[in-house]
C-alpha cells in the first residue's frame, strides 16, 4: 500500500497541511500510520477524503 507524508497528502487533497490536521486528523476522521517514525496517510484514506470533500462541495443531494 502506498503512504504519503502529511504534507504530500494535503497537497493531493488540495488543502493546507494545517487544515488536514485540524479538520480531519485531530478529530479522528483519518487514520494516520507511523512509517519510519513519521506520520503518514494511506492513498486509500486520501481518496476517501477527496470523495467526501467532493460530495460536500456538490451539496450532497442526489434528488
Amino acid at each position: 500500500m502506498e503512504y504519503c507524508s502529511i504534507k504530500e497528502a494535503a497537497r493531493r487533497i488540495g488543502i493546507n497541511r494545517v487544515t488536514l490536521y485540524r479538520s480531519w486528523i485531530n478529530r479522528g476522521l483519518v487514520k494516520v500510520e507511523t512509517i519510519a517514525d513519521r506520520p503518514a496517510i494511506s492513498a486509500d484514506e486520501i481518496e476517501r477524503i477527496k470523495a467526501i470533500r467532493a460530495q460536500k462541495a456538490g451539496g450532497g443531494n442526489d434528488k
